[in-house]
């Protein structure tokens, strides 16, 4: 600020002081006392009033220097005091919150005020009120026991028991008399009407005095309310409204105010010099974290490494990584931005009025992507099943603009969803149903993808999937951020944010690697050259020798050996060596299903034998060789051998790692590819 701001906003900074420093004192105790963060705060806010008032008589930058200190001082002073509220809230007793935080009694006076009507009506909707201003009549053992229950209510409700002449002294004795009266098996009638009498006085006395334009102690105090029921209520309010108070306190506009002109008071060099001076950490942290993904894909999901050089290495390191940040943001950013989710829902919850929140903007980004999606394919759907709609856009700029719109007005109208869905005042049970609702969606569409087999109706499904997959998932992780930050323990929440940064270290780099064809590709075919045929492994058929084998019934399979049978005794010697997972075994009841993973199979005569930790013997089986869609084979041409039915672990490097359907796993130099054919998925 130059010395003109400062005379311009000298006036209203020292209101602003005294509404802190007023502010303080309503709040605080202990403020007299400078050995505390709240005195130390008073005495420099104080001494901040007192330059403002000095700028005009003395040295101008010597003072506005002096000011700077003391408001780095106080921002100090407000962390400290924030974190000291923090710290006091997570503990469980009542006394302890308020000696810790240092609360004073007017602020506490002032919260029970504010819950004034409400303890009116516990007070006057008493049980044993309400049952003498009824004609109810129970056993005489009950009876018994809410004559002393009603006695006890009394006598720590109210402090004025003992005085003869009060209504509530003159209760307990009809009470004594009552007893008396059904132990000797009475008429209790009249001494009931007589209660019922007090009573009805008692709470016309209690209501007009709760009910004055007086200090809350003051009310108390003619409504003889007992000390006792006034420190229950207390205890029980701020338990209660624990959650609420810290963030009042911690929000308050006197703290947001320093901290968020310290920071906003920074020049755009004074940031960009952090961050250059911290750049080289922020990198290496990068880098580090890449090279884990990197290592931890290749060698635990695939176990082999690629030949790469350094920067390949980092470069595909930060490929992973990067869909790692972005799946653990779109999770861990709900819980660690539920708390200003709450502070905008205790602010706008009177209003009732829709209000902007970023916790429900993060969730609506994925929802509407995978939302998206579906409608994406079912516009497929419709343009191949209903012939009379002609849409045909070329121009591809066109196509994207109408496809961004869409996705804008389908963000909009997912954010009322939403926002509904993460509503605070939602209860723990329906979030809980819906959370049960999205787990029961996800286990059917797991089903539906492995049963279906129509890409359109596979592609919905897997949409559906990841859309509730991630709503059951984020659901799951509000219940239990709603309760953690309701207890107050942030180091529960910090624990939940490690897991789903672990997990997704873990789950996210095989479906990056697959999403950028760095490896777990699913080709159809490759087009190779003829010179690379040698480095192909043995047991890869050229399609020549298994089209004989085709769909027929095989006669025998001793030792990886097939013969099949044939319309004349020259056909059955035909044979060859194949390996038992490109074969299908029929046996009766549908029990020899494990075989692919059994030794010492031997199949003659229709009578199967296999070892599957023991030996098995099956008989009528029928055995064929798979179809060639499932079976890896070459195909030889001109001058090239298309490879069909083939995958590539890793597409990385000189060399191309490949895995054969019956899991024989090879290099073939990536130069001698020609062309490529994926999976239709």
């Amino acid at each position: 600020m130059n010395c003109q701001e400062f005379f311009n906003e000298k006036n209203n900074s020292i209101v602003r002081i005294d509404g802190f420093i007023q502010f303080l004192r309503d709040t605080f105790h202990d403020l007299d006392r400078h050995d505390n963060e709240y005195g130390q705060l008073s005495a420099l806010l104080q001494k901040e009033r007192r330059l403002y008032l000095e700028l005009n008589k003395g040295d101008f930058n010597t003072i506005s220097q002096e000011l700077k200190n003391v408001r780095r001082q106080i921002n100090f002073n407000i962390l400290s005091i924030k974190d000291k509220i923090r710290n006091a809230f997570k503990d469980k007793k009542f006394e302890d919150k308020i000696l810790k935080a240092k609360i004073s009694k007017p602020y506490i006076d002032k919260l029970l005020n504010s819950k004034l009507d409400t303890i009116k009506n516990e007070l006057l909707g008493s049980e044993f009120f309400a049952y003498y201003l009824s004609d109810l009549q129970y056993k005489k053992a009950y009876e018994l026991s809410r004559i002393e229950g009603f006695r006890y209510f009394l006598e720590t409700t109210f402090s004025n028991c003992k005085d003869k002449d009060s209504r509530q002294a003159k209760i307990l004795n009809l009470l004594i008399e009552e007893k008396k009266n059904r132990n000797d098996v009475k008429d209790t009638k009249s001494i009931k009407d007589k209660i019922k009498k007090e009573i009805v006085e008692l709470k016309k006395e209690i209501s007009a005095f709760l009910c004055e334009k007086s200090n809350i102690e003051e009310k108390f105090k003619k409504s003889r309310i007992s000390d006792e029921y006034i420190a229950r209520k207390k205890e029980e309010l701020l338990n209660k409204e624990a959650f609420k108070i810290k963030n009042e306190l911690l929000s308050n506009k006197n703290f947001e105010y320093y901290l968020i002109n310290s920071f906003e008071q920074k020049k755009l060099k004074d940031h960009l010099n952090t961050f250059l001076k911290f750049h080289p950490i922020i990198l290496s942290g990068i880098s580090l974290v890449s090279i884990i993904c990197y290592f931890e894909y290749f060698g635990i999901f695939i176990g082999y490494f690629p030949v790469l050089s350094g920067s390949d290495i980092f470069y595909i390191g930060a490929l992973l990584l990067f869909i790692v940040a972005v799946f653990a943001s779109f999770v861990i950013l709900p819980v660690a931005l539920y708390p200003l989710h709450y502070e905008k829902y205790l602010l706008n919850n009177k209003t009732k009025k829709l209000y902007f929140s970023w916790l429900t903007f993060i969730l609506t980004i994925p929802v509407a992507f995978f939302v998206f999606l579906v409608l994406l394919v079912l516009y497929y759907i419709l343009l191949n099943c209903i012939t009379w709609i002609n849409i045909n856009i070329t121009d591809v700029n066109t196509a994207i603009c109408t496809a961004f719109i869409l996705y804008l007005i389908l963000l909009c109208f997912l954010y009322y969803v939403i926002h509904y869905l993460a509503y605070p005042g939602m209860s723990d049970k329906k979030l809980f149903v819906f959370f049960i609702l999205f787990f029961v969606a996800v286990i059917m569409l797991v089903f539906a993808t492995s049963f279906f087999q129509n890409n359109y109706v596979r592609y919905i499904s897997l949409s559906l999937f990841l859309l509730f997959f991630y709503l059951m998932l984020v659901i799951g992780l509000l219940l239990l951020t709603k309760d953690i930050y309701k207890e107050n323990n942030e180091t529960l929440v910090q624990i939940l944010i490690v897991i789903v940064s672990l997990f997704s270290l873990f789950y996210c780099p095989q479906y990056a690697a697959q999403l950028f064809d760095i490896g777990n590709v699913e080709y159809k075919s490759l087009s190779i050259e003829k010179s690379a045929l040698g480095a192909l492994p043995e047991k890869i058929y050229d399609i020549g020798k298994i089209i004989p084998f085709e769909g027929k019934e095989v006669f025998s399979y001793v030792e990886n050996n097939l013969s099949i049978i044939g319309s004349t005794k020259k056909d059955q010697n035909l044979s060859i060596s194949i390996s038992p997972k490109y074969l299908s075994f029929s046996c009766v009841n549908n029990k020899c299903k494990d075989i692919n993973k059994s030794k010492n199979i031997k199949f003659e005569n229709n009578v199967l034998s296999y070892q599957l930790g023991k030996n098995y013997t099956e008989e009528n089986v029928t055995v064929k060789i798979e179809k060639k869609e499932y079976i890896t084979y070459i195909e030889k041409h001109d001058d090239t051998v298309w490879l069909h039915n083939i995958k590539a672990i890793s597409t990385l490097g000189k060399f191309y790692y490949l895995e054969t359907k019956d899991g024989i796993r090879f290099e073939l130099d990536a130069s001698k590819i020609i062309s490529r054919e994926k999976q239709e998925r």
